[in-house]
C-alpha cells in the first residue's frame, strides 16, 4: 500500500522548485515500500534515502531498516529535506521531531 498520492508529492516538489530551494540530500521516514523515496529522488534529482522499522525495508532501493526516532551521526546537519507521513506512528513525537530537526542543514526543510 502507498499512503501518499502523486499529487501530494508534486505539490511538495512544486513548492521546492518555485522557491528555488536546493535539495542535494534528504530522508523520508516511515516509507514502507519506498515509493516516495523513488519519486522524490527522480523529481528532485537528489540523494534521498528512506527509513522504515520493518525488516522488509531493505528489499527496496535506497531504503534501510531504521527506527525513525534515532539518527545516525552522519545525518546531523547534513540533510536538506526530511519528509514523513508516518509521524502518527511515533511512540515519542517530541523525540522523533527533535532528532529530525538535528539532521537539517541551516537552510533545510521538512514536510511532515
Amino acid at each position: 500500500n502507498v499512503w501518499i498520492h502523486d499529487d501530494e508529492i508534486d505539490k511538495i516538489v512544486n513548492y521546492i522548485e518555485t522557491n528555488h530551494i536546493i535539495i542535494k540530500k534528504g530522508i523520508c521516514h516511515g516509507v514502507r515500500n519506498g515509493y516516495e523515496v523513488q519519486k522524490f529522488r527522480k523529481l528532485l534529482n537528489a540523494d534521498i534515502i528512506g527509513t522504515d522499522i520493518s525488516p522488509t525495508s531493505t528489499n527496496y532501493p535506497n531504503c534501510i531498516q531504521w527506527d525513525f526516532h534515532e539518527i545516525k551521526d552522519e545525518w546531523i546537519n547534513n540533510m536538506d529535506f526530511i519528509y514523513s507521513n508516518s509521524i502518527d506512528h511515533s511512540y515519542d513525537f517530541n523525540k522523533a521531531l527533535d532528532n529530525w530537526m538535528k539532521c537539517l542543514t541551516k537552510d533545510g526543510r521538512s514536510s511532515i
